[in-house]
């Protein structure tokens, strides 16, 4: 049975249809993006608190956390579910929240 989305976090993962087509990773960069700047780490406090978190016995690296955030590389579901939990938000609201911000890019570049 799908999942139903509602309010905001349905609007983040539903496109326009003249919108050119926005891939997942893209969307899951932002999501992560997001959660990270929730937790209010640094970059080398956020490598080392998830590393642990997402069964690594030493810190990830920084180049990795920056790959994911700028969704050079894909971002691995255990590692935005820790970058959740540290934000201490559910991942509903991480995707509410980076729609928004999201929403509030394009309309500023369209001047809507």
């Amino acid at each position: 049975m799908p999942v139903q989305y509602s309010g905001q976090t349905a609007q983040f993962l539903e496109q326009p249809s003249d919108a050119q087509p926005m891939p997942h990773f893209v969307r899951a960069a932002r999501a992560f993006q997001r959660a990270c700047q929730l937790t209010g780490l640094s970059g080398s406090e956020l490598s080392h608190r998830l590393g642990p978190l997402i069964g690594k016995q030493k810190a990830i690296s920084r180049q990795t956390l920056a790959d994911w955030r700028q969704g050079r590389r894909a971002v691995p579901l255990v590692a935005f579910l820790a970058a959740c939990e540290l934000a201490q938000l559910r991942p509903p609201m991480i995707f509410a929240l980076a729609a928004d911000e999201a929403a509030a890019s394009t309309s500023a570049a369209t001047g809507t």
